[in-house]
């Protein structure tokens, strides 16, 4: 059985610690004080945490592999890759505007995702016109 030298076990207690406290603080944030989330505290605490760790823990296994250029890979790959890719449903509501697709079958199939866009930016462009 291999053992961890204590530089790794350091490094991977400390993303664990770090992922747990950063977890805690943006669910306390974004629910308490902006009462954005509405589900259970603890449990998005713990999803936030995860996502963190799974950062981290790529970070620091490009830095294990590439030495230091792993870590700025790694930091890139997550912007970079990371970002854009964390919201893909809610990019679909620019198409909302635009004429469905001429060659769909069987009717409307597919066209629920672009049915919602449609009248939540109805709604909100409605809404805009009443606070003014």
């Amino acid at each position: 059985m291999r053992r961890f030298s204590s530089r790794l076990r350091i490094q991977l207690s400390s993303a664990a610690i770090y992922s747990v406290v950063a977890g805690l603080a943006f669910a306390a944030v974004l629910d308490f004080w902006f009462g954005t989330l509405d589900g259970n505290y603890l449990g998005e605490a713990g999803a936030m945490a995860a996502t963190i760790a799974a950062g981290l823990l790529a970070i620091l296994g490009l830095q294990r592999i590439l030495g230091a250029a792993g870590i700025g890979l790694g930091a890139a790959l997550l912007m970079l890759l990371g970002n854009p890719l964390s919201g893909p449903l809610s990019a679909l509501c620019v198409w909302a505007h635009a004429p469905a697709w001429p060659h769909t079958h069987k009717g409307r199939q597919g066209s629920s995702q672009r049915d919602r866009c449609v009248s939540a930016s109805r709604r909100d462009s409605l809404a805009g016109l009443r606070t003014a």
